[in-house]
């Protein structure tokens, strides 16, 4: 991939920059809706997004993540089909329930049954949605052909624009093969609107953030570029705090303007491969575990007294004593870059 290609003269390349902005802004937008429409929700909750790990293992080792020394460490677990099935009969209950991710710390194209499950869950819940967090390593023109049959939206992860930064920032991964797999999708409107390519900003790979977005928008692909987090403090590769761009923020109270408090645990769930309930995406540990979908249905066990009392300690801004200490999504702002 060479820079020379950004070419944004022929009004068709023109045109499908613009639409490729327009659908990384929708998505950007339909974040924020959901953030914000789970300011005030009041008990039972249900949750609207539901991220499920449906095997704990991942074909990389990306700088930005704890993988190496958490979940690669854990028990190989790929969730049964019995318990997928029994999950998928309790979100038919949540009268709040839209969207079901496959994700959650792991590579869910190494699911061998991921396309029977994404089958499934279109003839139980056919009016709700699905999307795939993945780094399309594993997504093959054959395997293309077949998920997107089933598959609303992809979040495909690159975090790169040179093939050299693509091996640092994504050790193991072919970057030829990714590229192959990207120029299939490219070439099917119907496969390329329904893809958002991330670049997660980081200490390795900043200097290319502009040129990745501009290069893709201009192949009629959205792009969403974020700042890399600490997860909880277990990796150190994210961007030095902009401590003024922080005091503004702070003196405009933009944050406390537009969310008043993380509100993850109020519209998102998060479950692993083996049944197990975690409070946040970001906690990569098997320290903080609220339940099992094994033992209790999804309804119980999001409106438990444990979960209820962490819900209430972010209300209260008194996270001292729990997970949220240490994340710098809130802490630093780093979501509203």
């Amino acid at each position: 991939m060479k820079t020379k290609n950004l070419s944004l003269s022929s009004s068709t390349t023109l045109f499908q920059n613009l639409k490729a902005s327009y659908r990384g802004l929708q998505y950007k937008l339909f974040l924020l809706k959901l953030m914000r429409s789970s300011l005030n929700v009041q008990p039972p909750y249900s949750p609207t997004a539901v991220e499920i790990q449906t095997i704990n293992r991942c074909n990389t080792d990306c700088i930005v993540c704890p993988y190496k020394k958490t979940v690669a460490t854990q028990k190989l677990e790929t969730m049964s089909g019995d318990l997928y099935k029994k999950l998928l009969n309790e979100l038919k209950k949540e009268k709040k329930f839209e969207l079901l991710i496959f994700g959650a710390q792991s590579e869910p194209l190494l699911d061998k049954n991921l396309i029977a499950k994404c089958k499934l869950f279109k003839q139980i819940l056919p009016n709700k949605k699905i999307e795939i967090v993945t780094n399309a390593q594993l997504l093959s023109p054959s395997y293309s052909d077949e998920v997107f049959k089933y598959v609303d939206s992809f979040q495909i992860s690159i975090n790169a624009f040179h093939k050299k930064t693509y091996e640092k920032t994504m050790p193991n991964l072919d970057y030829n093969i990714l590229m192959e797999n990207l120029n299939y999708i490219k070439n099917n409107k119907n496969y390329r609107e329904k893809i958002i390519l991330r670049f997660i900003a980081q200490k390795s790979n900043v200097n290319e953030k502009s040129v990745f977005r501009k290069y893709w928008r201009s192949q009629g692909m959205a792009t969403l570029v974020f700042n890399a987090n600490s997860r909880l403090g277990t990796v150190d590769n994210k961007l030095p705090v902009n401590k003024k761009r922080n005091l503004n923020i702070k003196k405009l109270k933009l944050n406390k303007l537009i969310l008043s408090h993380c509100t993850i645990p109020f519209f998102t769930a998060y479950i692993r491969a083996n049944g197990d309930f975690i409070y946040c995406f970001n906690d990569w540990t098997e320290n903080n575990i609220v339940g099992n979908i094994n033992d209790s249905e999804l309804s119980k066990i999001y409106n438990s007294d444990k979960f209820n009392n962490f819900r209430k300690q972010i209300l209260a801004n008194n996270v001292n004593d729990i997970i949220c200490k240490d994340c710098d999504l809130i802490n630093d702002n780093i979501w509203l870059e």
